[in-house]
């Protein structure tokens, strides 16, 4: 199971996947992440379902997460502590066809309900589906149903200098 490209989160709280592991491990998985089934070399998408069958049972069969980055991270964590537990050893994914525009928006929309996603790896995000999604600014406002100058203005925080702000300063004022 891999990341997606789309995916805005760069820094992950490892005491809150520590959390959620003990969750999971207490009350079972609540919600299985969403993906879908790439090409071996995971960059592109299989589109057709048939095909998913034997793709999945090949070799080096890859499944790109949408949302659940936490969840799998959790898991992971709890097959470490736990390698003789089968219930570990798998992440259930609901497995959906997706183009990667659909996988960016899901990226997108699942992240903004969190509240530790900084205002950099927003811009990140946005940055990337410009440039690997060439979308228009006005695209990614639609699509992730934000306004347009939201977008410019997070797409500005990449250019000021390293030195002239830190992620927790422009995380106050976004």
């Amino acid at each position: 199971i891999a990341d997606t490209p789309s995916q805005p989160r760069a820094a992950y709280d490892e005491a809150a996947i520590a959390e959620l592991a003990q969750d999971i491990s207490a009350n079972g998985l609540l919600q299985p992440p969403v993906g879908r089934v790439v090409d071996y070399a995971g960059k592109q998408p299989i589109t057709e379902p048939r095909a998913w069958i034997d793709s999945l049972q090949a070799p080096g069969a890859a499944v790109q997460l949408a949302f659940g980055h936490r969840r799998l991270r959790a898991y992971r964590l709890l097959n470490d502590q736990h390698p003789d537990e089968e219930n570990f050893w798998r992440l259930p994914v609901d497995l959906r066809l997706l183009t990667d525009d659909q996988m960016a928006v899901m990226a997108w929309a699942e992240n903004q309900q969190r509240r530790d996603i900084t205002a950099i790896e927003q811009a990140e995000a946005i940055q990337r589906m410009v440039e690997t999604l060439h979308w228009t600014q006005e695209q990614v406002a639609e699509r992730l149903g934000i306004s347009r100058p939201t977008v410019t203005n997070k797409l500005r925080l990449l250019r000021l200098p390293e030195d002239a702000v830190t992620y927790s300063q422009v995380a106050r004022f976004m």
